[in-house]
């Protein structure tokens, strides 16, 4: 009869870690499906707008980022897979457009020896963040867009966290998160 105590007893502090815990614990899940209706109308209207400025692309499925307090949609229309994220007021935040390993080492060789010695060259998420509204008038592609300010590549491997790198090199670094699933 001691063990099952001794295992709650010792499972407290985690269980109350969770419970106080804002923000999801790495590998957690942080993003919650999210049906249309019940995404405020601000931000279905601002999706919408956006959309508009991308051309012909309309949205997909919504979900609420617990992590980053922000909506984000799936864009449909475009020729790569994209997301647009919107800050709960219903302001642009940024659209992210994902590549593959082998079109940013095409295109950036150095950058991608970058993601490549940190992440690896499989299985490694890479979105190019375009977080300024201008950018959306005419979408660059990944040269030019490394090129302009208010442009970040994000890019995930395996079990080895979150990274930010800008064109001047720097690297921010986030725990782990829940991207797994949509590699």
């Amino acid at each position: 009869m001691k063990l099952p105590l001794l295992v709650l007893v010792s499972a407290a502090p985690l269980v109350a870690l969770v419970a106080c815990s804002k923000d999801p614990l790495p590998g957690q899940t942080e993003e919650v499906p999210t049906v249309e209706g019940d995404v405020p109308v601000e931000v279905r209207l601002a999706a919408t707008k956006l959309c508009a400025r991308l051309g012909k692309t309309t949205t997909g499925a919504w979900v609420w980022d617990t992590e980053d307090k922000n909506w984000e949609v799936a864009i449909h229309g475009l020729a790569r897979k994209a997301e647009l994220d919107i800050l709960p007021d219903g302001t642009f935040s940024e659209l992210e457009l994902v590549y593959t390993y082998a079109e940013l080492a095409s295109a950036l060789p150095d950058v991608a020896e970058k993601v490549r010695a940190r992440c690896g060259d499989q299985h490694v998420l890479i979105e190019l963040s375009l977080r300024k509204p201008e950018h959306l008038d005419t979408l660059p592609e990944l040269p030019g867009a490394w090129k302009l300010d208010g442009v970040v590549l994000e890019f995930q491997g395996p079990g080895r966290g979150d990274f930010e790198m800008d064109a001047r090199g720097m690297i921010v670094s986030h725990p782990v998160d829940d991207r797994e699933s949509e590699r």
